[in-house]
């Protein structure tokens, strides 16, 4: 096919001070501009190109040539003209073969001059914002003037901001900005929020979960763990999945956990973490020295306190080492971040035997002290002098056990320690941050009285949990009001909290404390309702401190009609956060969160963000709901990495490259799997079950032990076949030296039954859960 092109002579675009001419096609134009220059200068009309009859055309600068090619066929890319004939000192009479009189040659030459003039004429017109007045210290008023002024002489173009703050009423639309920020007062109710324009943040947006599950409340939980092993961190996402979509009553959740590898650009398989025990939900987690703890609450019964070495090899040289009785101790490591039955390799021994023995694979910790540990190796003698050895050790990662505080769980000892003025069952446990003052793998965690006898926030400092002696050792009131804080502690030692508003007129409060959280200074961000029900998370890098909140979770009333949250960047300087309290932050709009189903009570999970930073990046979690897919089931929620690119300390400006999110569908997606979940009484009884894509378990008791589940539609009772291939069904019990397996499989159902100790059949409690391809 031949298109119906003529072809014109162009203006030769003289350098100025050594910058060459910068050419670009848009849908309309050619448009040049000199090297370094903000805006483009439309050239050449492409209607210019097209005859009366021809067919439309694309054009597109490859560096070299415009070129163009028939629109809409897809097909190869034409050389129209190559630009280095625009530098030329002359113009050429004929123009890519095409054969032209000469009264045509001067005519198109007569034009050229015309566009010779107006080309210089526009690099001589002013095409900065600036030239109408706006700036970064006027007011809002002033520049919505100045670029309702600037859009009257230039629209439609992309303007550069220069990496500048522009305070504004309302947004200008007549151009594309980028590379620069709105500040606008009030923006979120008496929030002043910086908008970033288009390319101004490096950002990538993954999404972690994709189930028929409602996936929530990763609130402050999120770490990561130099393994060695890798260019990045591991990155550990963790939240609660809930089984059966609502948003509220029943507490059927289980902990989850994922993990990256990559600096949060792709997540891997998502586990389930402490699987063994029902209604486990996961409110704190972190990781000091590799010992990943997680605090996890069963419903009515106290917070526990778990943990679990992380994996790490370790190639160790001229290794001090002493001997016990049947243990050999690794000396001088006082990161080792191991407690009493965590296990370990021993690999690539190099040097003599010890006592006849040389270690070779698997052991058992038998022993943590705060500058070594020791492993269980028979036939070691004890020696308590020391010997070196070169070999590898790695650390074995685990399941997750409880560590007690002298015999008592986690909330119980923290009650024990407050005096009283803390009930056991304190409604949360918020934040884990490392202690490095504290030994033993100490650490800093919040709480908050909930309906105990003292509102308000509670810091918590726990010692020494990796070693016999684990213990409470300070529980301070940081708040009288406000819930679910987080803490950080600086280089300096100094404390810092944020804390989430609650109830009718309480704002976010931020503070920091420089005696070990004795004494507290206080401070307040913007008025109620700004942010009510946020969940707080903070990381501290350099001198910078960043923060997340996002806005008010409590009542559709509180947000837009798209059902949109905003969620926020906070970030200041450290000295500036001493010296002007919450006033000092910098507050960034980053990223739009949903609700889909208009449920925002309680229940919501929108939002509740977790942050961490890892290399020069932040990694902010969030979960995000979905339009519901089933009248009854309410919407869905899923979980969500939001990355943000660092320049030391700074947010990092996007240097005008295209920012590609996965994108963000608000419509239902593909679903991996159907989860049922049922509790069954000993007797054979359903205490709770779910309802997953309207189907359900039911369950009869056949004899001692035995019981036979079938698959049943939840809304008419009536039997369900499902392929065998396609479920798989797991059971646990409640009660201590009970054991529940599946013994057969039908399209219609499955067996458990349930021994003491994997001998004789016995009647027990226990839960079972049901993953179902669909």
């Amino acid at each position: 096919m031949t298109a119906n092109v003529r072809l014109r002579v162009l203006p030769r675009i003289p350098p100025i001070d050594g910058r060459q001419a910068e050419f670009q096609a848009t849908d309309t134009h050619i448009q040049w501009r000199i090297e370094g220059d903000d805006e483009w200068q439309d050239l050449l009309p492409i209607s210019d190109l097209v005859g009366e009859q021809g067919p439309s055309i694309e054009l597109q600068y490859d560096g070299t040539n415009i070129q163009w090619r028939v629109a809409g066929e897809g097909g190869l890319w034409s050389d129209l003209v190559d630009v280095d004939t625009l530098l030329a000192p002359a113009v050429e009479d004929a123009t890519a073969g095409a054969a032209q009189s000469a009264s045509e040659a001067q005519g198109f030459r007569n034009e050229a001059e015309g566009f010779k003039d107006a080309a210089e004429a526009a690099a001589g017109s002013v095409v900065s914002p600036g030239d109408y007045g706006a700036s970064e210290g006027s007011s809002g008023a002033t520049n919505d003037a100045a670029f309702a002024a600037f859009e009257a002489v230039l629209s439609g173009s992309i303007v550069d901001l220069r990496s500048k703050t522009y305070p504004i009423t309302t947004i200008p639309t007549g151009n594309t900005y980028q590379n620069g920020y709105w500040l606008i007062e009030n923006y979120d109710e008496t929030a002043t929020v910086r908008i970033p324009a288009k390319n101004t943040i490096n950002r990538t947006l993954a999404q972690i979960t994709n189930d028929d599950a409602l996936d929530g409340q990763p609130q402050d939980s999120w770490h990561s763990y130099n393994d060695g092993v890798g260019k990045w961190p591991v990155v550990f996402a963790l939240w609660r999945q809930r089984s059966n979509n609502l948003h509220g009553g029943g507490e059927e959740y289980q902990s989850m956990l994922c993990r990256s590898k990559d600096g949060g650009m792709t997540w891997g398989e998502v586990e389930w973490i402490i699987p063994s025990e029902y209604n486990r939900q996961p409110f704190a987690a972190g990781q000091v020295n590799g010992q990943q703890f997680v605090i996890v609450r069963d419903t009515g019964q106290p917070h526990k306190l778990f943990g679990r070495r992380l994996y790490q090899r370790r190639e160790l040289t001229g290794q001090n080492l002493s001997r016990g009785t049947d243990i050999l101790y690794i000396e001088e490591m006082p990161d080792h971040g191991v407690k009493a039955g965590d296990k370990v390799r021993v690999l690539d021994w190099s040097g003599a035997a010890l006592n006849g023995v040389t270690p070779d694979g698997e052991y058992t910790v038998a022993v943590s002290e705060d500058t070594r540990f020791g492993i269980t190796v028979t036939g070691m003698v004890e020696n308590a002098g020391f010997v070196e050895r070169d070999f590898n050790l790695e650390f074995v990662e685990g399941p997750f056990t409880e560590i007690l505080f002298g015999g008592q769980h986690l909330s119980d000892a923290v009650a024990a320690a407050s005096g009283g003025s803390l009930p056991n069952l304190t409604t949360l446990y918020m934040h884990l941050e490392p202690d490095p003052d504290n030994p033993g793998g100490g650490f800093y965690t919040v709480t908050h009285g909930g309906g105990g006898n003292q509102p308000g926030s509670w810091m918590v400092r726990v010692a020494n949990p990796l070693q016999s002696g684990a213990s409470i050792s300070a529980v301070r009131q940081i708040s009288t009001y406000g819930v679910e804080a987080s803490i950080r502690k600086d280089a300096d030692g100094y404390l810092y909290t944020m804390i989430r508003s609650q109830e009718n007129g309480e704002a976010v409060q931020f503070g920091w404390s420089d005696d070990e959280g004795q004494t507290w200074t206080l401070t307040t961000g913007p008025a109620y309702p700004w942010a009510l029900l946020s969940g707080t998370a903070m990381v501290i890098v350099g001198d910078k401190l960043f923060a997340t909140l996002s806005g008010a979770r409590n009542a559709t009333a509180l947000l837009t009609e798209e059902g949109i949250v905003p969620m926020y960047l906070l970030e200041a300087t450290l000295a500036d956060l001493r010296s002007e309290g919450f006033d000092a932050f910098t507050i960034t709009k980053v990223q739009d969160m949903y609700f889909s189903d208009g449920r925002l009570g309680e229940g919501s999970v929108t939002g509740v963000q977790s942050m961490v930073a890892v290399q020069d990046r932040l990694i902010i979690g969030y979960c995000s709901e979905f339009a519901p897919t089933k009248d009854n089931l309410g919407g869905l929620s899923d979980i969500f990495a939001l990355t943000i690119e660092l320049d030391g300390d700074s947010i990092q400006a996007a240097q005008n490259r295209e920012i590609i999110p996965r994108t963000f569908v608000r419509e239902p997606v593909s679903y991996r799997t159907i989860r049922l979940y049922a509790s069954v009484n000993a007797d054979g009884t359903i205490a709770s079950r779910n309802i997953d894509a309207g189907l359900q378990l039911d369950v009869s008791k056949s004899s001692t032990g035995q019981y036979d589940f079938t698959f049943v539609d939840a809304a008419g009772g009536g039997p369900y076949n499902i392929a065998t291939t396609l479920y798989y069904p797991q059971a646990t019990c409640g009660t201590a030296g009970r054991i529940a397996n599946w013994n057969s499989k039908g399209s219609g159902g499955f067996s458990i039954e349930t021994t003491a100790n994997g001998g004789a059949l016995t009647d027990t409690r226990f839960t079972v859960a049901v993953d179902i391809l669909r």
